[in-house]
């Protein structure tokens, strides 16, 4: 399907150049272009590096090397310009999503393109103007979007579904649960890198700290995460809160199992014996620790793919995963 795009408002930006070809006012306010570059890290098999095809200044969307792309696509399949034309971004696409991005005002052909403007079967290159707000960032997305689609050339499967949330949101009882209905093998992070390292975790954190068990996480996770073996994986709760990470889990079909602060702090207060980081904790002490944690991570949890946020039982939210997830994935 092409591009469905509305009108764009306003006065058409002046832009100018050749390499590089850059938009030269009306630039995106710097909270647009943080949201597009954030939003950028969701996008799967993506890395962002220095262009490889015009100058070093802007940031180049490369695709992993380790994909098949379309044989008329590039890996560098777009590049967000910063300096002069901050938020502005060039495609490469077919020309009859050219021809609309440039019909509906949204952008200009890049000056070596210009000559296929309305040629069927052809792919060219064109600058796609600064989003300058919440629903041109929109629009901006749909439209990189769809370059990475026609890159890529193909849907790619994510074998691996990763569960995240805090301690006691039900990630393994979860896990366990949608296993036996999908059919599809569970592994819990933790229980895996203790079976690999042959010690427990607490005694990781007390042999080493933790900046060393996050080390030891990040590897175990990419581990697995490379195999693309299927499988549900159950993360630790600080598991997804690291961008290196999460360079790892976009490639796989994730959710947030999302609970509220006084749900996990009646969960935990009940299995203090069993969760020797928060044995010593008062409730006081406890509930601090979960608003403080929820406070920090709620963010990295909020990438995932899905969030399930319903008051049911962990036996129903593991049949309404494997129905609407799973099973269309």
């Amino acid at each position: 399907m092409g591009l469905q795009l509305k009108k764009r408002k306003g006065k058409k930006p002046e832009v100018g150049g050749y390499v590089p070809h850059q938009q030269l006012d009306q630039h995106s306010p710097k909270k647009i272009y943080q949201s597009l570059l954030k939003w950028i890290d969701t996008l799967p098999y993506v890395s962002k590096i220095k262009s490889r095809t015009t100058v070093s200044s802007a940031i180049g969307l490369y695709i992993d090397p380790d994909i098949t792309i379309n044989k008329k696509a590039e890996r560098e399949f777009s590049h967000i310009n910063t300096e002069p034309g901050i938020g502005s971004f060039h495609v490469k696409l077919p020309t009859s999503d050219l021809d609309i991005i440039i019909a509906k005002k949204w952008g200009v052909y890049h000056p070596m393109s210009e000559g296929i403007a309305g040629l069927d079967g052809k792919v060219g290159v064109a600058l796609v103007y600064a989003p300058r707000d919440k629903k041109e960032l929109k629009v901006a997305k749909s439209i990189i979007t769809h370059a990475y689609n026609f890159a890529i050339g193909h849907k790619i499967k994510k074998n691996i579904t990763t569960l995240m949330g805090f301690m006691g949101s039900g990630k393994t009882s979860i896990g366990r649960r949608l296993s036996k209905l999908s059919k599809i093998p569970f592994v819990d992070l933790d229980q895996y890198i203790e079976l690999k390292e042959e010690r427990s975790i607490n005694e990781i954190f007390e042999q080493h700290g933790e900046d060393f068990f996050r080390l030891l996480e990040t590897h175990y996770l990419r581990q697995l995460v490379k195999s693309n073996k299927a499988m549900i994986l159950a993360l630790g709760g600080g598991t997804p809160c690291t961008s290196r990470n999460w360079k790892m889990l976009k490639k796989t079909n994730s959710i947030y199992l999302k609970r509220s602060s006084d749900y996990l702090f009646e969960n935990l207060k009940a299995k203090k014996d069993k969760r020797p980081l928060i044995k010593e904790l008062s409730d006081g002490e406890l509930k601090d620790l979960i608003q403080q944690k929820l406070n920090k991570r709620t963010s990295f949890y909020e990438k995932s793919d899905h969030i399930i946020d319903i008051d049911l039982s962990k036996k129903e939210i593991a049949r309404i995963i494997n129905d609407s997830i799973i099973l269309n994935n």
